[in-house]
């Protein structure tokens, strides 16, 4: 899997679409099914896309796999080197984690305005690397159990593996340390538009693959019919909620 997606660039939804039409067949060739839902699972998240979809067009790669030519099947694609800065998305994560493991607490207040908005609640899988889900597990963790302050337990607790993660994301901020509302505000900015931009993101790449499969002739278009209107009612409680000033109770 990880070998037909070297060279690609997967911040491109066709590349994307390339991969999944690849990989979906021989997927679906495994014969036992808690192994295929695995490697589904494993391929969206390596695509960065809803698993659903791919459950979706899983039946759509394999037939179209079977239909295209041999010496088509054969194109490679020639590598490619990604350089640059993190992405967005990786520095907004980042971020969110930041405002977290100073102040903790604020999920409560970040979780009722995020149901007040219609929105659900924080979850590690807001984050896709896998490092910051796993420290963002240790910040809850931290705040269900009452054995000792949150801080302490992180301090503690958190392994050695996500130690020099949190010391880095402990580090003052060269423009200063904001105060606990600034803190508060800036999360509950922060993490709606990281949902904002993964729902964008969701959406193109449901569009770009329903168009991938028309041109290809295919009818059954689901669940990408079902999906795209569920992330655009996202979209548009995610903006209203953008464009009014949080309420703190």
């Amino acid at each position: 899997m990880e070998s037909l997606a070297a060279g690609h660039n997967l911040d491109d939804p066709k590349a994307k679409s390339e991969i999944a039409a690849q990989v979906l067949p021989l997927i679906a060739d495994v014969p036992n099914p808690v192994e295929r839902d695995a490697y589904r699972q494993r391929l969206a998240r390596m695509l960065k896309v809803d698993e659903r979809a791919l459950q979706g067009a899983s039946g759509q790669a394999q037939r179209s796999r079977r239909r295209a030519p041999a010496a088509q099947q054969a194109m490679t694609t020639t590598p490619t080197v990604q350089t640059g800065p993190e992405t967005l998305g990786k520095a907004m994560e980042a971020h969110c984690l930041r405002l977290l493991l100073h102040q903790p607490e604020n999920i409560y207040s970040l979780d009722r305005v995020l149901q007040g908005a219609g929105l659900g609640r924080f979850s590690p899988q807001d984050f896709e690397n896998a490092e910051y889900q796993a420290l963002a597990r240790f910040v809850l963790e931290a705040l269900e159990q009452d054995q000792m302050e949150p801080h302490t337990h992180l301090m503690e607790k958190v392994p050695e593996s996500l130690g020099d993660l949190q010391r880095e994301l402990f580090v003052p901020s060269p423009q200063g340390e904001p105060n606990s509302a600034q803190r508060l505000e800036d999360l509950v900015r922060t993490v709606m538009k990281l949902r904002l931009l993964r729902v964008n993101e969701g959406i193109r790449q449901m569009r770009f693959m329903q168009e991938d499969l028309q041109q290809q002739g295919e009818t059954i278009l689901m669940p990408y019919q079902e999906l795209i209107p569920q992330y655009i009612q996202a979209r548009s409680r995610l903006e209203s909620a953008l464009s009014r000033p949080f309420r703190f109770d």
